[in-house]
């Protein structure tokens, strides 16, 4: 069998028994311990933070029709059709397909079709306005996953833009050290959230918009070359504000940001395990120089109550076939998608392969060209 057909088994198998794990694999979560609510509250997330990320490079998209590709139960693709007016899902496993018909709230708007051979032969060509993938095409073996990405200007209409992640490689943790200028470490911080409550250890999922207060450019890691490395992180407080975890969580930076401009970022949490009332607060973090309340900056803190008892895990999925991960070079990512017809407008960082990953989000637009 090939590498393709295993991995198509795979998901098949995982869409079947545990489908949300699957997608966002959170080890409290195994066992189909997500609370629906909170799964489709992060794919919420992950749609606003992919149209401000086209906003703030001042990419522009029509709103006609989107394609997510890889959409699992439609945990994205329910949210853009927010933004469009139509939509359509693709993914290799019958199973996901079938829940994600079953989420759907959009009725006609959005169509969901099960894809499982190697293309995307079942659409027809500058059918797209927007084309989406994450967290998927890494699970790809390297040849099925270039064909993808050939296939995804294919569908694209002229000017129509495609954004997908995919990790180059691993490089370990960026070390940091150069530090920012004096008088950069200053932000404003805010959430869509000003109240949490949930039961204790369970995930919970936030946008935070940091707004660059100070007269100095956040460069991104790409810009930077690894020297200088921003990024979002959180504490735990008490409710005196005593602080009793610090450091759980990180999000990088996506793109530079320019003095004045805000940055959206998608952030999971995990509640305190205790019952309680707390605070959960934000700041950035300048890797391997400091905190930017450390220079002044005001943080952002969150009430939150705990109450209930704590979510377990019914079991553990280590009797599911594991899914592989198959990153490509950036530089083979940009021929392949140069010699389909398509212009590479943007690489971002990604925050989707874990810290050791090279990670990016490409932004490509079809040429008013034929490709």
């Amino acid at each position: 069998m090939s590498d393709f057909g295993r991995e198509r088994d795979v998901w098949n198998r995982l869409g079947a028994e545990d489908p949300l794990w699957a997608i966002l694999s959170e080890e409290q979560q195994q066992n189909n311990a997500w609370n629906v609510n909170t799964f489709f509250a992060r794919g919420r997330l992950d749609a606003q933070v992919a149209m401000h990320l086209l906003d703030a490079l001042e990419v522009r998209v029509e709103a006609g029709a989107f394609l997510d590709f890889g959409c699992g139960v439609g945990r994205v693709s329910q949210h853009l059709c927010e933004h469009f007016a139509t939509g359509v899902g693709v993914d290799v496993a019958q199973p996901m397909i079938d829940l994600a018909r079953d989420f759907n709230r959009f009725g006609a708007r959005m169509q969901y079709h099960h894809n499982d051979a190697s293309d995307l032969g079942l659409l027809d060509d500058a059918s797209f306005d927007l084309v989406y993938s994450g967290i998927v095409l890494q699970h790809i073996p390297e040849d099925a996953a270039k064909q993808y990405l050939r296939e995804f200007v294919r569908v694209l209409r002229p000017g129509g833009v495609a954004l997908f992640q995919l990790p180059s490689h691993e490089q370990g943790l960026p070390p940091g050290g150069r530090a920012l200028p004096e008088g950069a470490f200053c932000a404003r911080l805010y959430a869509d959230a000003g109240y949490l409550r949930g039961v204790p250890g369970e995930p919970v999922a936030l946008r935070v918009i940091g707004r660059n207060e100070s007269p100095h450019t956040w460069p991104n890691l790409l810009e930077s070359d690894g020297e200088v490395f921003v990024r979002l992180g959180n504490h735990w407080l008490d409710a005196a504000g005593g602080e009793i975890l610090h450091d759980q969580a990180r999000c990088q930076l996506m793109h530079s940001v320019s003095p004045g401009q805000e940055t959206h970022l998608g952030i999971l949490v995990n509640l305190p395990e205790r019952p309680g009332d707390y605070l959960l607060e934000f700041d950035f973090v300048e890797e391997g120089v400091t905190w930017f309340a450390e220079r002044g900056s005001p943080t952002l803190r969150i009430p939150v109550a705990v109450a209930g008892e704590r979510n377990v895990s019914p079991g553990s999925n280590e009797h599911l076939p594991d899914f592989g991960m198959y990153p490509i070079r950036r530089a083979e990512v940009e021929a392949v998608v140069r010699d389909a017809g398509g212009e590479v407008v943007a690489v971002c960082n990604a925050n989707c392969s874990g810290p050791t990953w090279a990670d990016y989000w490409y932004v490509v637009r079809r040429s008013d060209a034929e490709a």
